[in-house]
């Protein structure tokens, strides 16, 4: 229920005080970053309630939109406003779609600008960046690297601490656990916390362990544990 904590005890502690811009992008504000092709559009689009696989209509630059291919789809950065899950007796947030991030630094220099832009002119405040990364990941990019050290130096330690892991593809499927359990050593919630929380140590001034949230998009709404898992989140 990480997510959902964070959203009710933000909209507690602010009740009555609004920033400058609220009017356009109701707080709190949260950024979705990560490589392509981890799923930060499906993550997005639950989290404002609409269809996993949503085609993106009515935004531009593939922002939010969902397709099985591995190019990146989403071009700019984009934010977007909305119901949480899209419940409309909650009150509205902000949630940005972000482009993904490869290998290819030069290539997405302009991205990251476009991004860094965004955030600074238009948005100005951000309260969550929630970072996500595939269950298989095994490495960080060059670009994802950069970008993240960037906001390192932009926010300080700031980011750090308002910043949560995502696993993206986290199954809780009979087979996708079994497969899990079987690793050695196991791949646990705690463990790849644990392993992103040292990768991240060792490449930047992190000086807390962040905390994970394991949301798979893609989970089957006919099987009750899986249900069961996702709504722990939200």
């Amino acid at each position: 229920m990480l997510l959902y904590i964070f959203f009710y005890l933000f909209i507690a502690q602010t009740e009555g005080r609004k920033l400058p811009n609220d009017d356009k992008f109701p707080s709190p504000r949260i950024v979705i970053l990560g490589a392509t092709g981890v799923g930060k559009s499906s993550l997005a689009n639950v989290l404002r309630g609409r269809h996993k696989n949503f085609d993106g209509e009515g935004f531009k630059s593939g922002c939010f939109k969902v397709q099985s291919h591995l190019d990146p789809v989403t071009k700019e950065t984009c934010p977007d406003r909305g119901y949480w899950l899209g419940n409309s007796s909650l009150p509205e947030f902000t949630i940005i779609d972000t482009p993904g991030f490869g290998d290819d630094l030069v290539k997405e220099e302009k991205t990251i600008e476009n991004l860094v832009s965004v955030l600074k002119n238009d948005i100005k405040y951000v309260h969550l960046f929630v970072i996500a990364f595939k269950q298989t990941d095994n490495r960080m990019t060059h670009a994802l690297r950069s970008m993240l050290s960037l906001f390192e130096k932009m926010f300080g330690n700031h980011f750090w601490k308002n910043a949560v892991l995502e696993a993206t593809h986290w199954n809780y499927a009979e087979n996708s656990i079994r497969l899990r359990e079987s690793a050695h050593p196991k791949i646990t919630e705690d463990f790849w916390t644990n392993e992103f929380n040292r990768v991240l140590k060792n490449n930047f001034e992190v000086e807390t362990s962040i905390p994970s949230v394991f949301i798979d998009t893609f989970y089957d709404p006919d099987n009750p544990e899986e249900v069961r898992n996702l709504r722990r989140y939200f």
